[in-house]
C-alpha cells in the first residue's frame, strides 16, 4: 500500500498565516496535520499585536 497523499497545501498555510497577521496577532506555533490539512495557529501570548497610534498625541 502507498503512501497517502497530503491534504496540506502551502497556499493554504500562507492564506492562513496572512489572515492571522490581517487581525493584529503575532504567531507564537503553528501546527499542521499533514494528513488532514488541518492547520493550527496558535497566537504569541493570546495578544493582539501593538497598533501604531502615533497620532495620539495630537
Amino acid at each position: 500500500m502507498g503512501k497517502a497523499a497530503s491534504r496540506f497545501r502551502q497556499t493554504d498555510l500562507t492564506k492562513a498565516i496572512r489572515a492571522v497577521d490581517s487581525a493584529g496577532f503575532k504567531i507564537d506555533r503553528i501546527e499542521i496535520d499533514p494528513i488532514s490539512g488541518k492547520i493550527i495557529i496558535l497566537p504569541l501570548n493570546g495578544a493582539a499585536r501593538a497598533v501604531d497610534d502615533s497620532w495620539s498625541d495630537f
